[in-house]
């Protein structure tokens, strides 16, 4: 009886060491302390940079089934979103995205990586949460266009040749617009402006467009790449009627070029 239960013991500890060991090789880093709006993460310099994006997920479990006695893994889940703010050699400080669900991160809790779409054109962002209606993206204020169009796309994927096994890029498609609520320091806050073709989710780019400016209720819209003080100027009163008054002279904004 002795020797059964001792192995007995000797395997059930094998299954908790395999199921520890499969829990933290799944995540990318732990939350290590709470501090007031800071999240520490004891992922630090080499591993991350300033601005990426991590998930927060709930601790893994288990169940037991009643019966069998089997242990059945528990997914874990979302919580929140985190952007970092700060990178040191031996960890890392982060700020929850949107800020609301920081009273539900706990110590312990592991995080994954959010893989973004590489793009070299200038002010595109990615989709770091959604809260309800609420879309929350990593462009600042700072980086927000005034009165420009937010478009989100679906993340890029991938053909496989049937033949030659050749991987054919597949760049995402246009799924949503949105409209800036509010634009902060650190994340801005939108809003779907038509009904999104597909689900939105973390990690969907987010592109700026072209401004639009309609001079009047009646008229199609016009889209112009204009700098904020022009499109300023041009909406101020300006007799729009004379923008062009002769082939040698253009006039933009009630202002000769």
């Amino acid at each position: 009886m002795r020797k059964r239960n001792k192995c007995g013991l000797f395997l059930s500890l094998c299954m908790a060491v395999a199921w520890t060991t499969q829990a933290q090789t799944s995540a990318d880093g732990y939350v290590i302390a709470v501090e007031g709006d800071d999240v520490y993460i004891d992922l630090a310099e080499g591993k991350i940079a300033k601005g990426d994006i991590l998930e927060v997920c709930s601790k893994p479990g288990y169940f037991v089934h009643p019966v069998t006695k089997k242990r059945i893994r528990k997914e874990s889940k979302r919580i929140s979103s985190l952007i970092v703010k700060d990178v040191f050699g031996d960890y890392s400080t982060a700020k929850s995205v949107p800020s609301q669900t920081l009273e539900s991160i706990q110590v312990g809790m592991p995080l994954k990586r959010i893989e973004m779409a590489v793009d070299s054109s200038a002010n595109v962002g990615h989709i770091v949460a959604i809260d309800g209606t609420d879309v929350y993206i990593d462009l600042t204020e700072e980086e927000i266009w005034p009165n420009s169009k937010l478009e989100v796309y679906s993340k890029d994927s991938y053909f496989v040749h049937p033949v030659t096994g050749k991987h054919i890029l597949r760049e995402g498609e246009q799924v949503a617009s949105l409209e800036v609520v509010e634009a902060g320091s650190d994340y801005t806050r939108t809003r779907l402006s038509e009904p999104s073709l597909s689900p939105l989710e973390a990690g969907m780019a987010v592109k700026q467009g072209l401004a639009v400016m309609s001079e009047s209720p009646t008229e199609e819209p016009v889209q112009m790449a204009l700098p904020t003080q022009s499109m300023e100027a041009a909406t101020a009163g300006n007799n729009s009627s004379n923008s062009f008054s002769g082939t040698d002279s253009n006039i933009l904004s009630g202002e000769e070029i």
